[in-house]
């Protein structure tokens, strides 16, 4: 998440330093900052003027890019009254989008229960990330196959579509064949078979409209990452909760193009098991992109719909 991409939404600077203004977020800042104080460090972040003080730069994320609770196919709301409206005008695009989403769980894996995220992209396919895919699938021989472990047997792989904060029931699919694992000098992407169509679930259709500002989500399933440089920063944004399926509103940001390759970015809130999470956009036009890696407080990157689109039409 970018911190001046959160200052630089007019809504969302006006809605904080109205807070300010009416004392309502005193409360998160050390007694001697004056709110004074913290708008003028804000207002010169905004204005390229000052460099972030570590406290302010922490509430503001965990105001203006938290990370939500996925409870009962649905979703609980910002404290933010701009963020909350957002996703209320957004609340029958995401709601129908949550249940298509699941996590990657494995058996007979030698270090993991599960390794990231996936979603529908047909009745019966899944897509990830090819960096995902790797941990339990390979090429061999122009075909796609399953992993064995060190004790010969194929690692087995299933996606629950549930997960969710405190609900204990699981909606699990097994993973039956890898349909199609992209060269790692492409994108970072894998598409695979579920052992049957998921009952009562739409896949996600993708966009081929999502452009620069659009409001997204992201849907996935964040992990505990050792390599965040600021530990405390993520323990206060996911309340030291992980592992279960949580929602992180954001906008898209500039496309990039690396080797060749053009990516798709974002500021939503992200950790290491987020791979594979959709980037789903909130006018209804379907999923902007496939999440696969970040940049530490600068952008989050995707694979753009229209490449999983091509990608999946290759196989269907």
């Amino acid at each position: 998440m970018n911190f001046n991409n959160i200052l630089s939404d007019d809504e969302l600077y006006d809605e904080i330093n109205f807070l300010l203004q009416k004392n309502k977020l005193t409360s998160h800042f050390s007694p001697m900052k004056t709110n004074s104080q913290v708008k003028s460090i804000i207002k010169g972040v905004r204005e390229h003027t000052q460099m972030p003080d570590l406290e302010v730069e922490t509430i503001v994320r965990r105001f203006g890019r938290p990370v939500l609770y996925i409870q009962n196919d649905t979703f609980e709301l910002p404290q933010s009254d701009v963020l909350r409206q957002r996703l209320q005008n957004g609340k029958e695009v995401i709601e129908n989008s949550l249940r298509a989403v699941g996590r990657v769980e494995l058996r007979e894996h030698p270090k993991h229960s599960w390794v990231g995220t996936a979603w529908l992209v047909s009745e019966d396919i899944v897509v990830t990330n090819r960096h995902v895919a790797e941990e339990f699938a390979t090429k061999e021989k122009e075909q796609f196959v399953f992993k064995r472990n060190f004790k010969g047997r194929s690692i087995l792989a299933r996606i629950d579509f549930a997960e969710e904060f405190r609900i204990p029931e699981q909606d699990e699919y097994q993973l039956i064949e890898p349909l199609y694992i992209e060269d790692k000098d492409g994108y970072d992407i894998a598409f695979f078979r579920v052992k049957h169509a998921v009952s009562d679930v739409q896949p996600i259709i993708l966009s081929s409209t999502s452009t620069k500002h659009d409001d997204v989500v992201t849907i996935g399933y964040p992990a505990r990452d050792s390599r965040i440089p600021d530990q405390t920063l993520m323990s206060t944004i996911y309340g030291d909760v992980y592992d279960v399926k949580r929602l992180a509103p954001g906008v898209l940001m500039n496309e990039e193009t690396y080797n060749g390759l053009t990516y798709l970015t974002h500021d939503c809130t992200t950790l290491g098991g987020n791979s594979g999470s959709v980037v789903l956009n909130l006018n209804g036009s379907g999923a902007a992109g496939l999440h696969f890696s970040g940049s530490y407080g600068e952008a989050n990157y995707a694979v753009p719909a229209t490449i999983i689109a091509d990608r999946l039409s290759r196989i269907i």
